[in-house]
Protein backbone atom coordinates (compact mmCIF):
# COMPACT_ATOMS: atom_id res chain seq x y z
CA UNK A 1 0.00 0.00 0.00
CA UNK A 2 1.41 3.38 -1.07
CA UNK A 3 1.50 5.83 1.85
CA UNK A 4 2.75 9.40 2.25
CA UNK A 5 5.80 9.48 4.52
CA UNK A 6 7.23 13.02 4.37
CA UNK A 7 8.22 15.86 2.08
CA UNK A 8 11.65 16.58 0.65
CA UNK A 9 11.59 19.88 2.57
CA UNK A 10 11.34 17.92 5.86
CA UNK A 11 15.01 16.96 5.54
CA UNK A 12 16.10 20.55 6.26
CA UNK A 13 19.88 20.51 6.70
CA UNK A 14 20.12 16.75 7.28
CA UNK A 15 20.14 13.69 5.05
CA UNK A 16 18.47 11.28 7.52
CA UNK A 17 14.85 11.49 8.63
CA UNK A 18 13.05 9.10 10.96
CA UNK A 19 9.26 8.92 10.51
CA UNK A 20 6.42 6.63 11.46
CA UNK A 21 4.06 5.61 8.68
CA UNK A 22 1.07 4.04 10.36
CA UNK A 23 2.65 1.59 12.80
CA UNK A 24 5.87 1.18 10.78
CA UNK A 25 9.08 3.00 11.78
CA UNK A 26 10.82 4.19 8.60
CA UNK A 27 14.15 5.90 8.09
CA UNK A 28 14.40 8.04 4.95
CA UNK A 29 17.68 9.01 3.32
CA UNK A 30 18.43 11.89 0.97
CA UNK A 31 21.28 10.34 -1.01
CA UNK A 32 24.24 12.18 -2.50
CA UNK A 33 22.75 11.84 -6.00
CA UNK A 34 19.55 13.59 -4.86
CA UNK A 35 17.38 10.45 -4.74
CA UNK A 36 15.51 9.23 -1.67
CA UNK A 37 15.66 5.72 -0.22
CA UNK A 38 14.06 4.11 2.83
CA UNK A 39 14.70 1.28 5.26
CA UNK A 40 12.90 -0.15 8.24
CA UNK A 41 14.10 2.06 11.13
CA UNK A 42 15.58 -0.69 13.31
CA UNK A 43 19.14 -2.03 13.38
CA UNK A 44 19.13 -5.78 12.72
CA UNK A 45 21.74 -6.29 15.43
CA UNK A 46 20.85 -3.91 18.27
CA UNK A 47 17.16 -3.12 17.56
CA UNK A 48 17.75 0.63 17.92
CA UNK A 49 16.65 3.39 15.55
CA UNK A 50 18.99 3.78 12.61
CA UNK A 51 17.59 7.29 12.16
CA UNK A 52 19.68 8.27 15.22
CA UNK A 53 22.84 7.07 13.48
CA UNK A 54 25.44 8.82 11.38
CA UNK A 55 25.30 8.84 7.60
CA UNK A 56 28.51 8.78 5.54
CA UNK A 57 28.19 8.56 1.78
CA UNK A 58 25.32 6.14 1.15
CA UNK A 59 25.80 4.19 4.39
CA UNK A 60 24.18 4.61 7.81
CA UNK A 61 26.05 3.66 10.98
CA UNK A 62 24.05 2.34 13.91
CA UNK A 63 24.49 4.51 17.02
CA UNK A 64 24.63 1.47 19.33
CA UNK A 65 27.51 -0.69 18.09
CA UNK A 66 28.71 0.78 14.81
CA UNK A 67 27.15 -1.69 12.39
CA UNK A 68 26.81 -0.08 8.96
CA UNK A 69 24.10 -0.59 6.35
CA UNK A 70 23.75 0.41 2.71
CA UNK A 71 21.03 3.08 2.58
CA UNK A 72 19.74 1.85 -0.79
CA UNK A 73 19.65 -1.92 -0.28
CA UNK A 74 19.72 -2.37 3.49
CA UNK A 75 22.62 -4.82 3.15
CA UNK A 76 24.90 -4.98 6.19
CA UNK A 77 28.39 -3.68 5.52
CA UNK A 78 30.23 -4.75 8.67
CA UNK A 79 29.99 -6.54 11.99
CA UNK A 80 28.42 -6.77 14.47
CA UNK A 81 25.40 -6.96 12.15
CA UNK A 82 25.22 -10.22 10.21
CA UNK A 83 21.95 -9.57 8.35
CA UNK A 84 20.61 -6.54 6.57
CA UNK A 85 17.67 -4.25 7.21
CA UNK A 86 14.50 -4.41 5.14
CA UNK A 87 14.48 -1.84 2.30
CA UNK A 88 11.21 -0.04 1.58
CA UNK A 89 10.27 1.04 -1.96
CA UNK A 90 10.07 4.84 -2.37
CA UNK A 91 8.62 7.23 -4.94
CA UNK A 92 8.78 11.02 -4.94
CA UNK A 93 6.02 13.01 -6.61
CA UNK A 94 6.03 16.80 -6.55
CA UNK A 95 8.30 16.90 -3.50
CA UNK A 96 6.15 14.40 -1.56
CA UNK A 97 7.81 11.13 -0.49
CA UNK A 98 5.69 7.98 -0.65
CA UNK A 99 6.66 4.56 0.69
CA UNK A 100 5.20 1.21 -0.33
CA UNK A 101 4.27 -0.78 2.77
CA UNK A 102 2.88 -4.30 2.88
Amino acid sequence: MKREAARISDFGEGRVLGVRVGMTPVVLFLLEDGTVSALHDRCSHANVKLSRGTMAGDEIECPAHGARFDCKTGNHQCMPAVVGVKPIPVTVEGGVIFVELE
